[in-house]
């Protein structure tokens, strides 16, 4: 989800908002809305999560520096917030900046693991194939490559106002974790601004403003119950919207915000989520558990041929787990979308009682 940019904050102060026109709207704007692929993106992306960290620092400035002309202190920015780094510099969310461990040095750990199996069964070390068959090797690679191309396609479809911001300062970590796919949009009204960033820039690329048009109650929806609704923060103040509120009526901002929470706001299921994570930590372990089946070495019976088993037994697990959160994700996504859409259905027919719609928007 791309955040609110810098050239679409400047719209809304500079463009009155019952003046806006198409011809307003910032061509960044749009274009950041644009359902382009960049398939540069995409290739330095899939270079650079596809070698171990540190290894990958060298085709990064190369690229970077040497291709695309940015300095050393942007490449520098765009190292820490694509999480490249063994030690990044990040802004808290009171602003300060601080020096710390990258939160994810776990999975370039996990990617040096793989690496070290995959060289292991190539070079055939002292007892590694009786326990370890090329075919498995290269199954677990493919897993993690699998993982680095979901990712490459992410960055190649990103609008460019957010590739461009990682250039700019340190990474603001709660800013950089609400725009992940398999952590902000699996939990979003845990990451403010998310849901509302959606509406806002729908309603800025679409030359509306759902703030002039009020939508009628029934009597029993009456203002003291409209008091008690958590109303769409976006231009609440807005001269149309508040005299519409004070008729004891609802805005149609209001009203696709209330979808929106009830759709939306729902994080993915825990306990869902809790299996599909024990699968992952579970799954490079089938291996392990077939060749005691068989009557192989489990761990191999050479010290090169027990490393090479540590590594595949450790090393797929965040690769493996990565890519069930995104299916989950997506599942989610999809069950959200639908969600919207019925109830869309449902206001064009019989209605809705904000009751029921409400009933599940947590507070």
């Amino acid at each position: 989800a791309p955040p609110v940019s810098a050239a679409a904050r400047s719209w809304k102060k500079a463009v009155p908002e019952d003046n806006a026109t198409s011809e307003s709207v910032p061509q960044e704007l749009l274009e950041d809305q644009a359902l382009d692929f960049d398939i540069g993106q995409f290739a330095k992306t899939l270079v650079y999560e596809a070698m171990p960290i540190g290894f990958n620092l060298v085709p990064i400035f190369l690229i970077e520096v040497g291709l695309l002309k940015h300095s050393v202190a942007e490449t520098w920015n765009f190292i820490n917030s694509r999480l490249y780094s063994f030690v990044m510099i990040k802004v808290d969310k009171n602003g300060e900046k601080k020096r710390g461990v990258n939160p994810g040095i776990v999975i370039h750990l996990n990617t040096l693991l793989i690496y070290l199996g995959v060289i292991l069964v190539a070079m055939d070390a002292s007892g590694v194939r009786k326990c370890i068959q090329p075919v498995e090797a290269l199954t677990w690679m493919a897993m993690f490559l699998t993982r680095c191309i979901t990712i490459a396609i992410k960055y190649g479809h990103s609008p460019p106002s957010l590739i461009s911001a990682q250039y700019l300062a340190e990474p603001n970590l709660p800013g950089l974790m609400k725009n992940l796919f398999a952590v902000g949009w699996a939990r979003p009204l845990e990451f403010p601004g998310l849901l509302n960033d959606e509406l806002e820039v729908s309603m800025m690329v679409m030359d509306t403003n759902l703030n002039f048009s009020a939508v009628l109650l029934e009597p029993y929806e009456a203002m003291d119950f409209i008091r008690k609704m958590p109303m769409c923060r976006i231009r609440a103040s807005h001269r149309y919207g508040a005299e519409i509120r004070a008729q004891g009526q609802i805005t149609a901002l209001d009203l696709a915000w209330f979808i929106t929470l009830s759709a939306f706001g729902q994080p993915v299921d825990k306990g869902l989520q809790t299996t599909i994570d024990w699968i992952g930590r579970a799954l490079p372990a089938v291996s392990l558990l077939t060749r005691a089946a068989c009557g192989l070495p489990v761990m191999g019976d050479t010290w090169q041929a027990t490393l090479a088993c540590i590594s595949f037994l450790m090393g797929p697990v965040v690769a493996a787990r990565g890519l069930l959160h995104f299916q989950l994700v997506a599942y989610a996504s999809y069950l959200r979308r639908a969600k919207a859409i019925l109830l869309l259905d449902d206001l064009c027919g019989d209605g809705i009682k904000l009751r029921e719609l409400l009933k599940h928007v947590p507070r």
